[in-house]
């Protein structure tokens, strides 16, 4: 079974490249629970199967303020009025798009809270973790 080491993920937020600044990436789908349809006098519980799937997508960015910085990408998604999200694209290395390096693309909104400053201890590196939801569907490519 092949063993994937991700060391240059690509991760282009609202045209924003930061593949350089990202320390961690997760990107999950998942499908609603099943809900419970048992009726009176049922002897067995019974579930109804629900096919609504949903994603998101986690990063722990290395917070810094220059031209094409993630506060800039960060504070430009805060101060959006988009109702339908902003573009993200999440690639595992930032080679050419393929079966074995398929490109995850869908449009996220905001998931609480952007750190601008996020340091526990002097000395220590200024990161941001943030969250997004999926804000509609999540297309994978394997081609370009």
């Amino acid at each position: 079974m092949p063993k994937h080491i991700i060391e240059d993920a690509q991760v282009t937020i609202n045209g924003v490249v930061l593949h350089t600044r990202v320390k961690k990436v997760t990107v999950l789908t998942s499908i609603r629970s099943p809900k419970l349809a048992t009726a009176m006098g049922d002897s067995w519980e019974d579930r109804v199967k629900v096919t609504i799937r949903d994603w998101r997508c986690e990063f722990e960015f290395y917070q810094d303020y220059t031209s094409g910085s993630v506060f800039e990408a960060l504070n430009g998604i805060a101060n959006s009025t988009s109702l339908s999200g902003v573009a993200i694209i999440v690639r595992p290395t930032t080679e050419v798009i393929s079966t074995g390096n398929p490109e995850f693309r869908g449009n996220v909104l905001l998931d609480g809270d952007i750190p601008y400053i996020n340091v526990s201890d002097v000395g220590d590196l200024n990161m941001a973790p943030v969250k997004f939801v999926g804000a509609g569907a999540l297309t994978v490519h394997s081609s370009s």
